[in-house]
């Protein structure tokens, strides 16, 4: 394990790897109880963010369709993260949202 990297990117000092604090959801999946928001980070840099946010820990993200980074966020999600995301009052019409 790295101590202390310095990201050539960003010029940024990663500290530490963070433990973070897990739910567990009634079908036994743990999620995490604190993830990385992603506003204001647009679909072009939100990869690096990301990619260095899974360095030190991170495995949740949050994001919302008024971001405009949702398609940055999805491509950047690996097979054991996690998403939450929220909807905007535009989009909250009945001819909006998929039937659950």
């Amino acid at each position: 394990m790295l101590r202390n990297p310095i990201n050539k990117e960003t010029g940024v000092r990663v500290k530490e790897i963070i433990e973070i604090p897990e739910f567990e959801l009634s079908n036994g999946v743990k999620i995490p109880a604190l993830g990385m928001g992603t506003f204001p980070i647009g679909n072009k840099r939100i990869p690096m963010v990301m990619r260095e946010a899974k360095k030190i820990g991170y495995t949740l993200f949050d994001t919302s369709s008024s971001y405009g980074n949702e398609l940055g966020v999805g491509l950047s999600l690996g097979r054991h993260d996690f998403i939450t995301t929220k909807i905007s009052n535009y989009d909250q019409k009945n001819d909006s949202v998929r039937l659950g």
